[in-house]
């Protein structure tokens, strides 16, 4: 299965998802890790490397939620 993106959905620029990241920081626990997995899923479309990059941010924001009573 390909697993890139059209055209116009490779041209969002990237602080768009970068400012989708820090969005989905702020929601309720219950509803982070749905939508880290949003836009993870556009990240690593556009660029695997990157996508290990917040596969890593989200399992460090899980862990440090579990250790704060979240």
């Amino acid at each position: 299965m390909n697993d890139t993106l059209p055209m116009a959905y490779q041209t969002v620029p990237v602080e768009v998802i970068h400012n989708m990241a820090a969005w989905a920081e702020r929601l309720p626990a219950s509803h982070q890790l749905g939508a880290y997995a949003a836009v993870n899923r556009l990240w690593r479309m556009r660029d695997p490397q990157i996508a290990r990059l917040m596969a890593d941010h989200v399992e460090k924001a899980s862990k440090k939620g579990k250790g704060n009573g979240s």
